[in-house]
């Protein structure tokens, strides 16, 4: 018989699926049934925490001398592994119902996309990370960009279990993609420039793609335009010192700051005669407003948070809505070291999130 190791039920008889995750004081592997899990997604587990009955007989201070149960632990239950196609089954539609669905970004830019799938979507359980660690990927090497990526990925699949997957980053989803569904036996949904709807309302004309250097510089950009812009004009057009505004001076800033810099980076975009432009970075949207008023009123702002919602609801009603979690809480985590910056704090607040602290 197998026991959580906090709350001390078995977990066969429960019909549980437990998964492994490290002790915060010895790194052991910990056994955790899901109930303790997902309606305390804060916590950071620790094996001096635990209970000493009935899983074993000595005292909570010497729990970290005698942890030798690691061959009964499968460390990585979710990755594919070569040669057969073994996975963790899930049992009962409560456990369905409590795994949550994970929103990733390199930073704070994929709240907006939350906020909208929480406005849309009953029933759900959402844990929003933002990849401090290894913020900004606009900058950096595609080689790069996938290891930070496949990284806090990886410890959010081991701590979470989800049922699903948003990668709510131009440059992490069309660098990383990938990788990631060909590891992960899970759903993964991606962002990338809303190209295809823009051109659908623009069959001629001029189109502004607004974005990182990285994602500008990608070949699946090309792609996109090639394919479902071939009538526009397209300009590529490199904002990324407002990622740099809106993740670490968005509330330090004033309104009329925030439009002054917006103006100045806009430059003589302005004066294109552009007629649609698509954000292609998703920090871009917490200035949608700034942005429609540096290039015009005539000017469209279309972004992709429509069709990654409309996707995520597929994607949820082909593996069974969920039932809620009683006691569940939406969460915001981070990735990096203490101490955590007060602005990840009050950006969880604006969109109605728990901050739970630095992901483990």
């Amino acid at each position: 018989m197998r026991y959580c190791h906090f709350c001390g039920n078995p977990l066969e008889e429960r019909l549980e699926v437990f998964r492994a995750t490290l002790c915060t004081s010895c790194n052991k592997d910990l056994r955790i049934c899901r109930n303790c899990r997902f309606y305390s997604p804060g916590a950071h587990w620790d094996c001096r925490e635990s209970i000493s009955e009935p899983v074993y007989e000595k005292e909570r201070s010497n729990f970290c001398d005698f942890f030798n149960f690691t061959e009964s632990v499968q460390k990585k239950p979710l990755e594919k592994k070569q040669g057969n196609n073994a996975r963790r089954i899930l049992t009962t539609s409560l456990i369905m119902a409590c795994k949550p669905v994970i929103f990733f970004d390199s930073g704070i830019g994929g709240l907006p996309y939350l906020e909208m799938a929480r406005q849309r979507v009953a029933g759900e359980l959402f844990i929003y990370l933002a990849d401090r660690k290894h913020f900004p990927y606009g900058v950096k090497r595609p080689s790069e960009v996938l290891a930070g990526v496949m990284e806090s990925m990886g410890l959010a699949i081991r701590r979470f279990d989800p049922r699903a997957v948003v990668v709510a980053c131009n440059t992490a989803s069309v660098i990383a993609l990938a990788q990631l569904r060909k590891r992960y036996d899970i759903p993964f949904i991606g962002v990338v420039p809303a190209v295809k709807p823009a051109a659908r309302s623009l069959p001629a004309g001029r189109l502004a793609v607004l974005a990182t250097e990285r994602t500008l510089a990608d070949n699946y950009l090309a792609d996109l335009i090639r394919n479902f812009a071939e009538g526009c004009e397209v300009i590529r057009y490199p904002l990324g010192k407002l990622v740099n505004l809106v993740e670490y001076d968005y509330f330090s800033t004033s309104a009329a700051e925030k439009r002054a810099i917006v103006s100045r980076e806009i430059g003589d975009l302005k004066n294109s005669a552009v007629s649609s432009a698509v954000l292609g970075c998703t920090h871009f949207i917490l200035l949608e407003e700034e942005l429609k008023s540096a290039m015009g009123g005539g000017v469209d702002i279309v972004d992709s948070r429509e069709g990654v919602t409309r996707q995520l609801i597929r994607v949820l009603k082909d593996k069974g809505s969920g039932e809620g979690c009683p006691g569940g809480r939406d969460c915001f985590y981070v990735t990096g070291e203490a101490p955590v910056e007060e602005r990840y704090r009050k950006f969880a607040g604006k969109y109605g999130l728990e901050f739970a602290g630095i992901l483990k």
